[in-house]
């Protein structure tokens, strides 16, 4: 596991026990656009992952539309990244969601994500003036529901609360080299074939400890590696710390063996 940090300015009204952060999933698909290299992700070929190696195309898993998966995006050889966060400890594990749709590629097929990021790119820059306008004055929330590629639950509260890392998105997604990267990456799907997708599970500490596969989390992890295949199921974790001044620091974090 990588031993970087990636610091930010601290964020705005999030718990604080001892020097941990207590983020939350939305915080960890804000850390995760910002920072692909938390998940130390190395792909077929064994390289490990560099800065924009993954091309995000959006934020899905709610309650509402009940999609598998917090954030989905495509490594450098156009294969499928399917990352579910949760918090550390809890009951709840990040693995049992993907076990229906383990076998299922339809859902998962180049076109289909290329319409759907399409159609939340153009979201994201239809609003793009209001969420820098916003930006600068500071506001906690957006005043009303604004859909697009970034995580927008909550009025986009998770977003407001790493102002930082928001403007850095913004600049990022309405980029042309953006779109680019993720056009190229839809490309090289297609051409592998749509294959199956790799899952992870993200756990967000709040403590400052190592993660087991334990209880929920071990049997969930167990019935997605029966379903899905060992080698596309994976596990990984961070954590946000206070830091000297007024920054925070996000750190990936080993799990327990």
């Amino acid at each position: 596991m990588s031993s970087a940090a990636y610091s930010c300015a601290r964020p705005r009204c999030r718990d604080v026990s001892g020097t941990c952060i207590l983020s939350k999933e939305h915080s960890g698909r804000v850390w995760l656009w910002r920072w692909p290299e938390l998940l130390w992700w190395k792909g077929v070929h064994g390289a490990s992952v560099r800065p924009h190696d993954i091309a995000w195309l959006g934020v899905y898993g709610s309650t509402a539309n009940g999609c598998p998966g917090d954030i989905w995006g495509l490594d450098r050889n156009g294969d499928l990244l399917v990352i579910e966060l949760k918090v550390w400890p809890g009951r709840d594990d990040p693995f049992s969601r993907f076990v229906p749709i383990a076998q299922d590629r339809r859902q998962f097929a180049a076109d289909i994500l290329a319409n759907d990021w399409r159609r939340r790119l153009h979201d994201e820059l239809e609003y793009e003036k209001t969420a820098r306008r916003l930006l600068r004055r500071r506001a906690d929330r957006a005043p009303a529901v604004a859909r697009g590629l970034l995580p927008y639950y909550s009025r986009r509260e998770a977003l407001h609360a790493w102002p930082d890392l928001y403007e850095s998105l913004l600049d990022r997604v309405s980029s042309a080299d953006y779109r680019a990267l993720v056009e190229s990456r839809l490309d090289l799907r297609r051409r592998a074939d749509d294959s199956p997708p790799h899952f992870i599970g993200f756990a967000m500490m709040h403590r400052d400890e190592q993660p087991t596969l334990s209880g929920s989390w071990g049997q969930g992890y167990t019935d997605l590696c029966e379903a899905a295949g060992p080698k596309r199921v994976h596990y990984r974790a961070a954590i946000a710390k206070l830091s000297s001044g007024r920054d925070a620091v996000v750190t990936p974090v080993d799990w327990q063996r």
